[in-house]
C-alpha cells in the first residue's frame, strides 16, 4: 500500500494543517469513520492537537500494527511527541518488535523518536537495545538520545559499558520514576530552549551560516503549536532574527510549568 508522502510528513501533518475548528465530538466521529491508515492518522493528530489526548492510542495502534512503514514511523514520531510517562511501554513494544524482526533501519528511526518523549521511562528500553544489538550506529543513536535527556557523557568515559551507564543513571539521576520530564538532566522549561535558539541564531548570523539546529526549534514548535521560524539549514539574516525574537516574545506571554511537558499549548 502506498501513501501520499507529501501529505504525510511531520511538518505538513502538524504545522501546515491548521488546528481543526470542529468540535471534539465531530473529530472523534471523523476518526471512527476513517477507513484508510492515512485518514486515521490525520484524524488522530487533529484530536491530540485539540488536547484530546486519548487519541494517542490510535497513534500507538498505527505504530504497532500498520502494514505501511511510513505510517508506523510517522505514528511513532507523533506518538512520542505527545506521550506521557505511562505511554512509554507502547513505544517499548514497538522497539522490541523491531529488534525481534531484525529491522535495523526502522529501529534507528524509532530510537531517534525517543528524544521527543523527554521521559526518563525510555532509559531502560534504550539500554536494553545496547545490550541486545551490537551495532555502532545504533549504539551512537542511543547514546545521543540518552545525552539529550541526561548528559551522562559529562562524567563518564566515551567507551563506558552499558552496565556503567545504567549504574550512573541510578546513582546520578534519581529520576527514572520521576513525574517530571527532562532535558539535559534538568526538568524541562522552554525558557532554556529560547535562550539556546537565540544565542545560536545570533552566532549563525555573525558567521554567515545556517542555523544548524533542529531539536530545539522542534521542541518549541511542539510546545506552542506554532512552527518555529527557523530550522537546521535555514540561513540566518536580520529578518529571521526579528522573526525569532517575535516568536520568543509570544512564548514568554504564556505560563509554562517547569518539568511539565506540553503539546500545542496544553500539558499532556
Amino acid at each position: 500500500m502506498n501513501v501520499n508522502q507529501e501529505r504525510l510528513t511531520f511538518v505538513s501533518v502538524l504545522f501546515e494543517r491548521p488546528v481543526s475548528d470542529l468540535s471534539p465530538v465531530q473529530l472523534w466521529q471523523r476518526l471512527d469513520s476513517a477507513v484508510s491508515g492515512e485518514d486515521r492518522l490525520l484524524a488522530a493528530v487533529d484530536l491530540v492537537k485539540r488536547g484530546e489526548f486519548e487519541a494517542r492510542q490510535e497513534l500507538a495502534q498505527l505504530m504497532l500494527h500498520s502494514p505501511v512503514q511510513a505510517l508506523r514511523e510517522l505514528g511513532c514520531l507523533i506518538f512520542c511527541c505527545a506521550a506521557r510517562h505511562e505511554d512509554i511501554p507502547l513505544w517499548g513494544q514497538y522497539v522490541t518488535r523491531l529488534i525481534e524482526a531484525g529491522n535495523q533501519e526502522e529501529l534507528k528511526r524509532a530510537l531517534s523518536c525517543a528524544s521527543y518523549t523527554l521521559s526518563p521511562q525510555v532509559v531502560p528500553y534504550l539500554l536494553a537495545v545496547l545490550e541486545s544489538w551490537e551495532d555502532e550506529e545504533l549504539e551512537e543513536r542511543v547514546r545521543v538520545v540518552l545525552d539529550l535527556l541526561f548528559p551522562y557523557r559529562s562524567f563518564l568515559a566515551e567507551e563506558t559499558t552499558v552496565e556503567d551507564i545504567l549504574s550512573a543513571f541510578e546513582a546520578e539521576f534519581d529520576v527514572l520514576e520521576s513525574p517530571l520530564y527532562f532535558y539535559e538532566g534538568e526538568p524541562v522549561f522552554p525558557g532554556v530552549w529560547t535562550k539556546e535558539l537565540l544565542a545560536r541564531a545570533m552566532q549563525a548570523r555573525y558567521d554567515k551560516e545556517p542555523l544548524y539546529m533542529t531539536y530545539v526549534p522542534t521542541l518549541l514548535s511542539l510546545w506552542t503549536g506554532t512552527d518555529c521560524p527557523a530550522y537546521d539549514s535555514d540561513p540566518i539574516d536580520d529578518a529571521t532574527i526579528e522573526r525569532l525574537y517575535e516568536y520568543v516574545k509570544q512564548m514568554t506571554g504564556q505560563r509554562w510549568e517547569r518539568g511539565t511537558k506540553y503539546f500545542f499549548g496544553r500539558p499532556v
